[in-house]
């Protein structure tokens, strides 16, 4: 399939709002923020979807095996996780260890924590519910999750080869229906219980629900969801406006959509797998609808291309960059490393632009030069 520009762009819209998101919960203006922060709380989860969605999009059968071809995208999703693991383990170890003076039993439960993406270990200390030194990891919930929906979606892709179209959409909805008869079930026992983002992926019916979600994108590639760049003025400006009025009855159920892939907030319950999903086309066909608008304007559809193209790399790396930058800063900023009273709102936001700023210093260079060190690596690949 064609590359398609929107998707790219999509993506670098988004994960522009996560990394901001992440930057508004870590120094507290989310809440100071009115109408915009209980709009980006309401577009948290279905933004998540849309990525997920990109990934159905872009899915081709490659004629291997099942296990062989789950086994090749679990790897490319977390290898980039576990090298990136490296250097922050060691800073960690220099930092909280060496410096802080924190014992070797805590450090070995954030150790294990992080390999195994999983925030409540507390087999060598009495570490927090969440261990300090997992904050830098996450929002990689995602890609252990994308991995995890990969062993359902897969299968049922191999299957599904050959079959007409319309089984795509059956597909998704028997996953979806699946997930929501899982959640009803209860066999883990965790309904009606609080739990982060992080611990999810290790619920039941979230694997099926997440297939669904990864199996609606394929169906918009079955449907060739590219043919929308085509359409006229007129039909775009309507989809930028319907979506729009949705979106904003979303944002008035923002109670109720935040943490809706596991359902257990507000009325909707088991019906949150089929309710979430919509949110998340139609977040989607908005954004599509906007970039495609946007890319006449070449220096933003590069600038939301490069950050589209290393997007993966921007969700496994911004959090641990935050998270350094607010310790360090710690020492020639007194709030950024302790709670920020939210008495104080120009205080609040000074930090979320450091913040934010500082970042964006760090990431863009790094990716930039990593991506030259690559092309470079490749080309004397291709000349040895």
């Amino acid at each position: 399939m064609k590359r398609i520009e929107e998707l790219d762009m999509i993506k670098g819209l988004l994960i522009t709002f996560v990394v901001t998101f992440h930057c508004s919960l870590l120094v507290g203006t989310l809440g100071l923020w009115g109408s915009v922060g209980k709009m980006m709380l309401a577009l948290a989860v279905p933004s998540m979807f849309v990525f997920m969605m990109a990934s159905g999009i872009v899915y081709k059968f490659k004629g291997e095996s099942v296990a062989k071809e789950i086994l090749q995208r679990c790897k490319s999703l977390l290898d980039q996780y576990y090298l990136y693991s490296i250097p922050m383990l060691i800073v960690y170890f220099i930092v909280y260890v060496l410096v802080a003076g924190r014992s070797l039993g805590w450090f070995a439960d954030g150790l294990i924590s992080i390999l195994c993406h999983y925030q409540g270990v507390h087999l060598f200390s009495d570490a927090p519910i969440v261990h300090e030194m997992f904050y830098g990891t996450w929002s990689c919930w995602y890609l252990f999750q994308v991995a995890a929906a990969y062993i359902v979606f897969i299968p049922v892709q191999h299957i599904l080869v050959g079959k007409p179209r319309q089984m795509q959409i059956l597909s998704a909805l028997l996953l979806l229906g699946l997930g929501a008869i899982f959640y009803i079930l209860d066999l883990q026992g965790l309904n009606g219980k609080f739990f982060p983002m992080t611990t999810k992926i290790f619920i039941l019916p979230n694997i099926f629900g997440f297939a669904g979600v990864l199996t609606i994108g394929k169906c918009l590639s079955e449907y060739n969801v590219g043919k929308l760049t085509h359409a006229k003025v007129s039909a775009k400006i309507s989809t930028i406006v319907i979506t729009m009025v949705l979106l904003f009855v979303f944002y008035l159920l923002e109670d109720y959509l935040y943490d809706l892939p596991i359902g257990k907030w507000g009325p909707f319950q088991a019906w949150s797998y089929f309710y979430a999903p919509i949110c998340g086309l139609t977040l989607f066909f908005f954004l599509f609808t906007l970039c495609n608008f946007l890319k006449s304007k070449d220096s933003i559809k590069k600038l939301l291309g490069f950050f589209g193209q290393n997007s993966l790399l921007i969700l496994i790396t911004h959090e641990w960059v935050m998270w350094f930058v607010q310790y360090v800063g710690g020492f020639w900023y007194p709030y950024v490393t302790v709670p920020i009273p939210l008495d104080d709102p120009v205080l609040c936001n000074t930090n979320f632009f450091i913040l934010l700023g500082v970042t964006s210093l760090i990431l863009i260079p790094y990716i930039m030069l990593r991506n030259k060190w690559k092309n470079a690596s490749k080309t004397r690949g291709i000349c040895g």
